[in-house]
């Protein structure tokens, strides 16, 4: 069997493919094929497909059971001009099948004949133009009883970003979830209607939910998978399987916040950078993109058939690729449970195993287990052992979740106290018979596999990781109708989805004199400690806040004195206006006629103007920048006579 085609998507859209371990492939050549198995390739097989082929090929049940065909494609890769098309029927007269995604997108997707095709049959037509090759697409083929499509999607509130799959939101907000539903058969040959019909959420934290609507609290940051699969009163699933992602903040960190001391004196005025690079304007604060994390990593698998057959086993596969290369199980990133919605008639048939990415495996179900005709879910049948195992019309599955400890012990633990119910079926898919009839099953809800997670520690967590069910006795069937597994832990999503800081202020306070998204001024009004609020929205919309606490000493205090002021003049002696200043300010010594030398350096140290003035000066400052400087003037013999900070406002 050639190699598994590159499965080229930047979306997580897990697909369960059902196929029997031993298969035959088919390689499209124009020829039919019939059968509720094997493996479904392009024309070109191992290789490439050709450019300028066009071909179609009749895919129809082998009639040993169910009736209509199902084909699931876990990987497809076609050039933009190339085409394959598919008819609900048995010729392109047919209805032509949408798939729920398109084509060139890469993502796995499943097309099935409906309940209103009466041969079961789908018909497949390939063409691709004179552009090119490319890799093609594989695909397993199955076989189902006579279904209504259902086409399903989510609604939410608040919505995903347009044209996107992601819902953004912050920490402990709540998103309403809406399960929509388009049954477009419905009434032809059984109602449809989403209040008759199961619904399974998957959140991605290993929480599930079975409510049409739902609102979900997001508490912890990360990167959620959400999906949801639907199931009508006939036991049909959809063959989509809508998802969103939820991205929730972690916030902006702060590299630091470096202050050049400790305390200012009042009157001082105090300059803060705030930028995403302050290394090279200090004092100020450095905004630190954030990376978003998989608080607990989950997947959905698709419909597994589990027909009645002696010996033969049953795979379904579902892909994690979205952790980093080389993550692995471990004590940090636990399997934190694997679930599934799932009937048959007789668990003593069955062995249930995990297999992860490298091979290795624990069994959820052991066989011989001692189970005997205990069942799973509502099965349709007729007597504890099945009398008619060859109508495989879908039961009615239950939930049942294997976690590391629960109450209920393992499955086999359980059964020897299993309760006992009577039901009535679902009415046959074949010819609408009924049945009605008691025997003991398994609830609903949590149970512990029979070999323990911990024996899964160091297998890759990127990878196929495969539900495998062997039936090992004749008589009785039953479905897995969706699985999946949540590991738990804080584990890197693979390309990086990184948060950012969008914009950036200061909460509004007296003590502001200036500020722009690149630095703030401030002048403290009092003394003692004086407290300011950065807040930080980042690209998610989310806000992050921070504080800073400013020391303000008195102007007497010792550490405010200027030391050898002998020559310092007093106060009333000299004047800077206007100060803050815009386009200049004037200096003037008020004393008789005199030489003065006026230096001012920038907040940097850098001298920015050195000159000699007699008592009065006027300066220019237009093309200054914004920000604090500091002036100083001497006398000419050199004794500094003068200093003070000045403010350039825009």
């Amino acid at each position: 069997m050639r190699t598994l085609k590159v499965f080229l998507s930047a979306l997580f859209l897990f697909l369960g493919i059902y196929s029997p371990i031993i298969a035959q492939d088919y390689i499209m050549d124009g020829s039919p094929i019939t059968d509720c198995g094997g493996v479904f390739f392009d024309p070109g097989g191992d290789d490439d497909y050709e450019a300028n082929t066009t071909l179609s090929t009749l895919i129809c049940s082998d009639g040993t059971g169910s009736t209509h065909s199902l084909v699931q494609f876990s990987s497809i890769q076609l050039l933009p001009g190339d085409t394959l098309r598919f008819y609900d029927g048995n010729d392109a007269s047919a209805p032509l099948i949408t798939p729920p995604v398109s084509i060139h997108a890469g993502i796995p997707f499943s097309v099935q004949a409906t309940a209103a095709n009466l041969t079961g049959c789908i018909y497949v037509e390939f063409s691709s133009d004179d552009e090119g090759e490319s890799d093609g697409w594989e695909a397993t083929i199955a076989c189902l009883s006579s279904c209504q499509p259902i086409i399903a999607d989510i609604a939410s509130m608040p919505p995903a970003i347009s044209n996107t799959p992601f819902i953004d939101i912050c920490p402990g907000d709540t998103v309403h979830f809406d399960a929509q539903a388009i049954f477009p058969q419905n009434g032809l040959v059984y109602p449809q209607d989403l209040a008759t019909s199961t619904v399974n959420w998957q959140f991605g934290d290993g929480t599930f939910n079975n409510s049409p609507q739902v609102e979900k609290v997001f508490t912890e940051p990360g990167f959620y998978l959400v999906q949801l699969d639907i199931t009508d009163a006939m036991g049909c699933p959809t063959v989509n399987i809508p998802f969103r992602f939820v991205r929730v903040s972690p916030g902006i960190s702060l590299a630091a916040s470096e202050l050049l001391q400790d305390s200012y004196c009042w009157g001082d005025t105090i300059l803060l950078y705030t930028l995403l690079d302050s290394l090279n304007n200090i004092p100020g604060f450095t905004l630190l993109p954030s990376t978003l994390v998989t608080y607990s990593a989950g997947a959905l698998g698709d419909t597994l058939l589990l027909p009645d057959g002696s010996g033969e086993q049953y795979e379904s596969v579902i892909t994690f690729n979205q952790f980093p290369a080389g993550a692995t199980v471990s004590e940090e990133n636990p399997i934190d449970s694997l679930w599934m919605n799932l009937e048959h008639s007789y668990s003593g048939d069955l062995d249930i195993e995990l297999i992860c990415p490298n091979g290795s495996s624990i069994f959820l179900l052991d066989y011989p287990s001692g189970t005997g005709s205990t069942n799973f879910g509502e099965p349709f049948a007729n007597n504890p052992v099945d009398g008619v195992s060859s109508d495989t019309t879908l039961g009615i599955p239950y939930r049942y979740t294997f976690v590391p400890e629960s109450a209920n012990g393992t499955l086999i633990e359980f059964d020897v106290n299993a309760p006992t119910y009577s039901y009535t079926t679902v009415p046959s898919y074949i010819d609408g018979t009924i049945y009605t009839y008691t025997d003991t099953y398994f609830p609903a809800g949590s149970y512990e596999p029979e070999d323990s997670f911990n024996d899964l520690q160091g297998c890759p967590l990127n990878g196929e990781w495969k539900i495998r069910v062997t039936d090992n006795l004749g008589l009785d069937n039953g479905v897995i109708f969706s699985w999946g597994i949540n590991v738990e832990g804080e584990i890197e999503a693979n390309g990086e989805e990184i948060v950012s800081a969008a914009t950036w202020y200061w909460e509004n306070s007296d003590d502001i004199l200036f500020q722009n998204l690149d630095s703030i001024l401030i002048l403290p009004q009092d003394i003692g400690l004086t407290t300011l609020q950065f807040t930080i929205e980042d690209n998610l919309g989310c806000l992050t806040d921070t504080t800073i606490t400013l020391e303000i000493l008195p102007s007497d205090d010792p550490n405010c004195m200027v030391n050898d002021a002998e020559y310092l003049l007093e106060n009333d002696a000299w004047t800077i206006y206007p100060n803050p200043f815009n386009d200049n300010f004037t200096v003037k010594i008020n004393d008789s006629p005199a030489r003065y030398q006026l230096e001012v350096y920038n907040a940097l140290g850098q001298k920015t103007i050195s000159k000699i003035f007699t008592n009065e000066e006027s300066i220019s400052t237009e093309n200054w920048v914004t920000g604090i400087y500091f002036l100083r003037i001497k006398d000419l013999e050199g004794h500094v006579l003068v200093v003070d900070q000045l403010v350039k406002v825009r």
